[in-house]
């Protein structure tokens, strides 16, 4: 494998990692994927199973964190950072509601449901729902996520790349850059607005 490549495999895994967490990366993990069947259908098989196996490995090393922080913090981690994961008590009680007894398909199916992957991981937590069955669902939903992404770059791999739309050796930093840079930003105008709050109700408390 070419440097290039394994900065690819380092690149896909931190940033599905962190997709896991509620920190998007529009573009990074599909353009991979794509990438990846590009290279398994040109003979590169090597490359392109360690770019899925990477992607596949932060799906599951991120939905764990995110796991255990529901199941050792619980209320106490979604009062703190549930406003960063679109998670709240009310959402919460949501989401304890449609999983119930069928955890590992409500798992599978949840994940395709937009900001709700870091939320259900949380509420997979607290329900102390079996670590098999929680893993087995996010398991199921990554291949199939995998696959998808892996066929289209299979099948018209040729087509993309002459377009350059698989040339992602060398945006893919930029991306991640972008995507750090979109988090920060994000975090920072969270807190400013809860500053000001802050500052009103101090305010208005002295009045």
């Amino acid at each position: 494998m070419e440097h290039a490549d394994l900065a690819i495999v380092g690149l896909a895994f931190v940033a599905q990692a962190l997709k896991e967490w509620g920190i998007p990366s529009p573009g990074v993990t599909q353009s991979s994927l794509m990438y990846a069947g590009c290279q398994l259908t040109a003979g590169s098989f090597l490359t392109g199973a360690v770019i899925v196996i990477s992607v596949f490995s932060g799906s599951l090393c991120g939905s764990a964190v995110a796991y255990c922080a529901g199941r050792f913090l619980g209320l106490r981690f979604v009062k703190r950072f549930g406003k960063y994961l679109h998670l709240t008590p009310e959402k919460l009680e949501a989401l304890k509601m449609k999983i119930g007894n069928r955890a590992t398909p409500a798992i599978m199916i949840g994940r395709f449901v937009p900001t709700m992957m870091a939320p259900l991981s949380v509420a997979a937590g607290m329900m102390r729902i079996p670590m098999v069955r929680y893993s087995a669902g996010i398991a199921l939903a990554v291949l199939l996520w995998e696959t998808l992404f892996v066929s289209i770059g299979a099948l018209m791999g040729k087509e993309l790349s002459e377009v350059r739309i698989l040339d992602i050796r060398g945006i893919l930093p930029a991306l991640l850059g972008a995507m750090l840079a979109a988090f920060l930003i994000r975090t920072t105008f969270i807190y400013l607005l809860r500053w000001r709050r802050e500052k009103k109700d101090d305010i208005a408390g002295y009045a």
